[in-house]
């Protein structure tokens, strides 16, 4: 059976607004619903009707015989950068289901799609340093001015709401390469978001509803489990702004569960956990979480004290926090007390006196037993630490 044969009506309600072939999209496209008709047939179609009334239809969706869908580029106003290409095996086949509600709605849930996703590469590209390059599953990261090519399979749901869900069955998750032109280790969980305002009943790392009137030209957002960025290539700026900006070259930059809108001008993230802070090796001491060595962020004051901040960073709190509860900050100063004359100002574990302060989130009091945390309550009453 075909899409058309069996939806006689579903036509009309096609989400025109979600997927067509060209940006902007036109009103018309009854161009690729023939293309999904030649090539898609129905197997196996069930129908069932609720108590409701809602038509619930169920099949398995396979390739035509003997035909290979059209090699059709699809931009959708979610992600305009990017194009989506149907290109699935000849054996390639789906769990199908399609409700139909009294009042004219209608979902549609497609089990498995598989795609190709061509991101532009100065978005997603190839690591500037060939010698890092790795070969990531069914990832083609571009080190031309051709696309990176993302393959995956998707599960596909248009809700009732007109709203759309794009969910690889596994994760987009990439090493070595170059994110917005910024050198990076690895990035990890890509997401699709199609629908923004909903992404807090979707995803449950997104702890906070989005703001959809930041999502310009109702644009969907982009997600990212995890950013690591690499500060030591040679070819790229992160080198310079960590020694411009007194960073340590042990810090660890902090870039998780960050959303950003698919049309950004710049890239300005609207959730995630953002910043600076100390890096801890796996077993090490808490001798050393008191040596200030490689606090992140360091300023000389003068020849005898050094102002430090141990952790400065920004976490999106939940809906019913107010916003300025996501900033935690952890700082101090340090004290040189070395012989007369000593002009060594490094934070030595045996050479200083130092005195923290910071905001009061229990995560950082957690981390200091030792009562050398204090909060905004208590900066009149900062008493030095002697380590």
């Amino acid at each position: 059976m075909k899409f058309i044969d069996l939806l006689a009506g579903f036509g009309s309600r096609w989400p025109t607004e979600l997927v067509n072939t060209s940006w902007p999209p036109p009103d018309d496209v009854t161009g690729l619903l023939a293309q999904i008709d030649d090539a898609i047939e129905l197997h196996d179609v069930a129908a069932d009707i609720g108590a409701d009334g809602t038509l619930t239809l169920t099949a398995t969706l396979k390739i035509a015989t003997g035909s290979a869908p059209a090699d059709t580029r699809l931009v959708s106003r979610l992600f305009p950068s990017m194009q989506f290409v149907f290109r699935p095996d000849l054996d390639w086949s789906s769990g199908f289901r399609c409700s139909i509600a009294p009042d004219g709605t209608v979902t549609v849930q497609i089990d498995t799609l598989t795609l190709d996703v061509l991101v532009p590469p100065d978005f997603l590209a190839a690591h500037p340093d060939e010698a890092q390059r790795g070969a990531d599953t069914k990832i083609t990261l571009s080190a031309s001015a051709d696309p990176t090519v993302i393959t995956r399979d998707f599960a596909l749901t248009f809700e009732a709401d007109g709203s759309l869900r794009l969910e690889p069955h596994l994760p987009i998750s990439v090493g070595p390469c170059r994110l917005m032109g910024v050198p990076c280790r690895a990035v990890h969980e890509i997401v699709l978001i199609g629908a923004p305002a909903r992404a807090d009943k979707i995803y449950d790392w997104v702890v906070r509803p989005l703001n959809p009137d930041l999502f310009f030209f109702d644009c969907g957002g982009l997600g990212f489990g995890g950013i690591e960025s690499d500060f030591e290539t040679a070819d790229g700026n992160l080198a310079e702004i960590r020694k411009a900006a007194h960073i340590s070259p042990d810090a660890e930059l902090v870039i998780e569960n960050a959303v950003i809108p698919a049309v950004f001008f710049p890239p300005l993230p609207q959730h995630g956990t953002l910043g600076l802070r100390r890096t801890l090796a796996p077993g090490e001491p808490l001798e050393h979480n008191l040596s200030f060595q490689d606090a992140p962020i360091q300023f000389a004051l003068g020849n005898s004290a050094t102002l430090f901040f141990d952790q400065l960073y920004f976490r999106t709190p939940p809906e019913d926090e107010p916003l300025i509860s996501g900033l935690s900050l952890e700082a101090g100063i340090a004290v040189s007390f070395g012989d007369d004359g000593d002009d060594d100002t490094s934070l030595d574990d045996s050479h200083f006196d130092a005195s923290r302060f910071g905001n009061d989130d229990p995560n950082l009091n957690d981390s200091h037993p030792d009562g050398s945390y204090f909060g905004d309550s208590d900066l009149d009453q900062l008493k030095p630490d002697h380590a």
